[in-house]
């Protein structure tokens, strides 16, 4: 290696690095003012946490669990790095200013922060309260236009996130790995072909512009800059894996009453923008999939309008016109993803009185709905193996995710398969007591901003010999009706 060549790589590689973990850090610090952490006095001076306990809350006793997942480039990840690179596009070929790129960059690592921190925060089992995130990113390059743009967005998505939530977070280690030897191999082998066309064409006599077949040979030469240009912009592309750990603060006894004959579910959904319900990471693997079989690639940053002419009328008819009316005109990828809620700090701050109260609203399970309503409730509400219960959900009421009816309608998806991976619209559930806690907690989601219905009841199973059936209607684009 050359001392250039040197140079070169630790202004585009290492000095992007440093610059970008540091930004990330002070962004988090500056969050964190806002977060519940620092009111409860547990953030130290590098923004980690300590459980000093304030005399008011003497009956904090114990950090609950620390939970590590990763979400990775090949889940949940990339449909956003897709859109990244839409929008960096965009910016390069002048149609937005850089401002604007900035705006929607932050915006859209909004919609994935609050998604992946959702997917932690929330599991919540016995009314924990979320207060601390700590993030690793490690990113295949920070060079250029395309990692100043990431680096700078992310970092103030990462302070909104923290004022959003009022979950503290770390930004722990940003780790620049570069391409992978897989991504540099495919470079290396197609540029290889890309040039040896271009030499036939430059051999023949007089250049390009005399061949004798000009017309051909321009066509040739255009194909060959538009593969090179996007050769290029794919090997650039941002991808990186993010690594999660978030800490819970609990009391010593159970905020839960005990399961009873009789009690209900109440349903929360996804707080809407423009109009539009989102599945929050629920099988969006195979969301990303689909879209593409549908619309091939660029795929988000195409619209509505778009998709509706790749499916023909016969299949666009299926869409129900409320669904037509509220994606009129949006972009795919405002469709897949929107800014998920994160409902831990109301569940747990709110209905359950977090760390310095005694909940007013009894509630005797928590469920995060992460795939099927139905079989996600069941497995709760019977988990602890004592009593037998049987779930009846009724979600006619609880608005499909629009890419989900989208997708339906497209690819003739059946409701039975729909609701497999997905919520169906139902991200998240809590069993009440009957005697009016149900009413509470709906009217205290619609002062905190949430739209909370009751969706089912639960029922103990005492008959011997019968054979009990848990049901759920109002499922998908044909409103099924669905026994477990």
């Amino acid at each position: 290696m050359t001392f250039n060549e040197q140079d070169t790589y630790f202004n585009e590689v290492i000095r992007r690095w440093d610059e970008a973990s540091g930004k990330f850090l002070d962004a988090c610090k500056e969050g964190n003012l806002s977060s519940k952490a620092h009111y409860l006095n547990m953030l130290n001076s590098d923004d980690s946490i300590e459980i000093n306990v304030h005399p008011d809350h003497t009956h904090v006793k114990k950090l609950k669990a620390v939970k590590e997942t990763i979400d990775g480039v090949g889940t949940k990840v990339q449909i956003y790095t897709n859109q990244f690179e839409n929008i960096f596009q965009s910016r390069e070929k002048k149609e937005i200013d850089g401002e604007t790129a900035k705006k929607e960059s932050t915006e859209l690592w909004e919609r994935m922060l609050m998604d992946l921190i959702a997917m932690n925060a929330d599991d919540l089992r016995w009314g924990e309260l979320a207060i601390w995130a700590t993030n690793i990113i490690d990113i295949n390059h920070l060079r250029w236009a395309r990692g100043h743009l990431f680096q700078d967005s992310m970092a103030e998505a990462m302070k909104k996130t923290i004022q959003t939530t009022g979950i503290a977070m770390l930004a722990g280690e940003t780790a620049v790995l570069g391409q992978s030897p897989e991504a540099a191999k495919i470079y290396t082998e197609t540029k290889k072909i890309v040039d040896a066309i271009q030499n036939v064409l430059d051999e023949h006599e007089g250049g390009r512009g005399t061949f004798k077949h000009w017309s051909t040979n321009a066509c040739v030469q255009e194909i060959i800059d538009i593969f090179h240009d996007t050769m290029e912009m794919k090997f650039e592309e941002i991808s990186f894996n993010i690594g999660w750990t978030c800490t819970w603060l609990a009391t010593e006894h159970n905020k839960l009453i005990p399961l009873e004959d009789g009690q209900i579910i109440v349903g929360f959904q996804e707080v809407p923008a423009d109009g539009i319900i989102w599945p929050r990471s629920n099988g969006i693997t195979k969301i990303r999939e689909d879209m593409k079989t549908i619309m091939g690639d660029w795929r988000e940053n195409k619209t509505f309008e778009d998709f509706v002419e790749k499916i023909w009328s016969k299949k666009s008819a299926k869409i129900p016109e409320e669904v037509k009316n509220i994606c009129k005109g949006k972009k795919m990828r405002d469709i897949a993803t929107g800014k998920t809620t994160v409902f831990n700090p109301f569940i747990a701050g709110n209905v359950l009185a977090g760390v310095e109260a005694e909940p007013s609203i009894w509630v005797s399970a928590l469920i995060h709905v992460t795939g099927n309503p139905l079989k996600k409730i069941i497995e709760w509400v019977n988990k602890d193996k004592k009593n037998k219960y049987t779930v009846n959900l009724d979600i006619s009421d609880m608005p499909t995710p629009h890419i989900i009816t989208l997708l339906q309608a497209a690819l003739d998806i059946p409701d039975e398969q729909a609701i497999n991976k997905r919520n169906m619209g139902v991200p998240y559930a809590i069993v009440c007591d009957h005697d009016g806690s149900y009413t509470v907690a709906i009217h205290a989601a619609e002062r905190n901003g949430f739209t909370a219905k009751v969706i089912g009841t639960i029922k103990k199973q005492e008959m011997t010999g019968f054979e009990w059936k848990n049901t759920i209607v109002g499922v998908g684009l044909n409103k099924s009706s669905i026994t477990f």
